[in-house]
């Protein structure tokens, strides 16, 4: 009995072990697929797209690969500007990372969901995702994600022009980073909240919080940073009529653009150059600094900066009393203008046949949410079966090893008790045996005795004839 049962574990072992090692090589296999989604998605967006389609495909995969699998679709079509389809993949990667109960994964999601939100112009699902982002954040103490979501919403609150809400979640977040005395972030935060006070029109406060990420830049020698901070000093400054404290920023920060290589920051400090030569009456300089940042704008086809550098161009011309390039800038500055509206225009336009697309893709995905869960469902009732049947099986088998058991000591016990009533029965026999023995001589015994002895009534005949003789 004991062997049958060491048959069957041996079986059930082996078996389990065959599917272990199986399940482990196809997770490896695609690990392998998935790093090289991950290092394709922005180079080439299109093959990572396509092996996330086929690890998401799959029946049996391993649930933390497929939510990567989902995150990459998701950063692949965002880099190819197709956000409807990287919403979609991002809802998918959410709900996958729900299932899966990875606050983290959560948390990064809806920050990702809320960026493009942002970007389509859907504010208030960008506000309700960043919000969230940051909520789950705070709770488990995620300090990256709650100052990537904090930064992105208070972008959103800035676009909307509510500069104060965009400051007030800003000095939040720069309170609870100071207690983990992270210099790069609370750098970044500072900066933060000098723009929005800088864009609310601000100057004092602004000047504090980018002296501030200044002094820290400083000490951590980030180069780019510190220029990015010089020149929103300079802005300040120059809003102030404190034009030697302007240029002094500006001579510094371009140094370290023209040591970097950067073309667009050092164009816009041109821009700004010339505005404050202009104010000092410095014309000539002035043009050639305008002159300068046009070139640089052109060599990167900025279409924001070239039209600010016409429009400087034609005020410092117009006050230099150059009226003819005045004019010749300022048609160059509206006509390009023109086509900078059109493009807004047809961008406006293709973000709201994004949202209209996304009303959709919404209704979509909550049906394909609810088919999701009617097919987990089955699925669960199915493995239900199955584990019903397997332990049906094996209590089968166990029932059939317990009753063969039984029926064989049961045989045992039978032909014990056979043997024991045959060995009762032949004493029974032999007791029988004797005892009539024993009944026989008694009687020949008595016998004897009746023939040897007077008879009793030949006895008493005498007895009373002796009587009557007296």
């Amino acid at each position: 009995m004991m062997s049958y049962f060491k048959i069957l574990l041996a079986t059930f072992l082996l078996l389990f072990s065959i599917k272990v090692k199986t399940q482990s090589f196809n997770d490896i296999a695609d690990s392998v697929l998935l790093k090289k989604a991950h290092q394709l998605r922005y180079a080439v967006a299109d093959s990572a797209i396509l092996i996330a389609d086929f690890l998401v495909a799959k029946k049996q995969i391993h649930d933390t690969i497929h939510y990567h699998a989902l995150e990459i679709g998701g950063d692949a079509f965002w880099h190819k500007g197709s956000f409807v389809k990287s919403i979609d993949y991002y809802n998918k990667a959410l709900l996958k990372a729900k299932e899966i109960k990875d606050a983290y994964k959560v948390a990064r999601q809806h920050g990702n969901l809320g960026y493009l939100y942002m970007e389509i112009a859907e504010y208030d699902k960008a506000i309700e995702e960043l919000k969230a982002s940051m909520e789950i954040s705070l709770k488990n103490n995620f300090d990256d994600r709650y100052l990537i979501a904090s930064t992105y919403l208070a972008s959103v609150w800035g676009r909307l022009k509510q500069y104060e809400k965009g400051i007030e979640i800003q000095k939040k977040a720069l309170k609870k980073v100071t207690l983990t005395n992270d210099s790069i972030s609370i750098a970044i935060i500072t900066n933060n909240i000098g723009s929005n006070y800088l864009r609310a029109g601000i100057l004092d406060s602004s000047a504090y919080y980018y002296n501030k990420s200044l002094l820290i830049d400083r000490k951590m020698n980030h180069q780019k940073e510190m220029a990015n901070t010089l020149m929103s000093l300079a802005e300040i400054y120059f809003q102030r009529k404190e034009l030697n404290k302007a240029q002094k920023m500006l001579v510094e920060s371009i140094h370290i653009y023209k040591n970097l290589g950067t073309t667009s920051p050092l164009s816009l400090a041109y821009i700004l150059s010339a505005k404050i030569n202009a104010e000092l009456k410095n014309y000539d300089t002035a043009k050639r600094f305008l002159l300068e940042a046009l070139t640089l704008a052109q060599q990167t086809n900025s279409r924001n900066l070239i039209s600010s550098a016409y429009l400087e161009s034609s005020k410092v011309y117009k006050s230099a009393g150059d009226i003819a390039n005045a004019f010749k800038y300022m048609e160059l500055y509206v006509y390009l203008n023109d086509s900078i509206y059109q493009e807004e225009s047809a961008t406006k336009i293709a973000q709201m046949a994004v949202r209209l697309e996304l009303s959709g893709k919404e209704k979509e995905i909550e049906l394909l949410n609810i088919d999701k869960k009617l097919q987990q469902l089955e699925l669960k009732n199915k493995r239900n079966q199955q584990y019903g049947l397997y332990g049906g099986l094996i209590l089968v088998i166990a029932f059939a090893g317990f009753m063969y058991n039984r029926f064989k000591i049961t045989q045992k016990q039978k032909a014990v008790i056979e043997q024991q009533k045959e060995i009762v029965e032949k004493a029974h026999l032999l007791l029988e045996e004797k005892n009539n023995e024993v009944i026989a001589s008694i009687r020949y015994a008595k016998r004897i005795q009746d023939a040897l002895l007077t008879s009793q009534k030949y006895i008493e005949r005498n007895i009373n004839r002796l009587k009557t003789s007296k």
